[in-house]
């Protein structure tokens, strides 16, 4: 999920700390070194160096504490710009598993429930 969009040189592990929960439900994590974004708008994680400019875009949005909506906005914006057909074909495939699996969870709920009500 981090690989959905990855701006810069990132690590392939590592440890971040929570930065910023956003009201949408997207959260921002971030080390040394790069933040990781789980951006809740199409369900995809990013990770940006902090070094390119987009890095240091997003370091001053957090230090001047800029309002949510424009962090939320600004995230919409950039992963737009950066998503290939590519990620988006795997997001989608994605989405369409976990859809059939909880409509599967959902069925064998009602079966359950049908058979303990027989």
């Amino acid at each position: 999920m981090w690989d959905d969009i990855t701006i810069g040189k990132t690590s392939k592990s590592g440890s971040a700390m929570l930065i910023r929960d956003l009201p949408d439900g997207s959260h921002i994590s971030g080390n040394g070194h790069e933040y990781w974004i789980t951006y809740k708008y199409l369900g995809i994680g990013m990770k940006i160096e902090r070094l390119t400019e987009e890095g240091k875009h997003l370091t001053k949005l957090l230090a001047d504490k800029d309002e949510d909506d424009v962090v939320v906005k600004w995230l919409r914006d950039l992963s737009f710009e950066k998503l290939t057909i590519e990620s988006l074909q795997a997001i989608f495939e994605r989405k369409t598993e976990d859809a059939f699996r909880k409509g599967r969870e959902y069925q064998a709920m009602e079966m359950r429930r049908a058979l303990l009500m027989a």
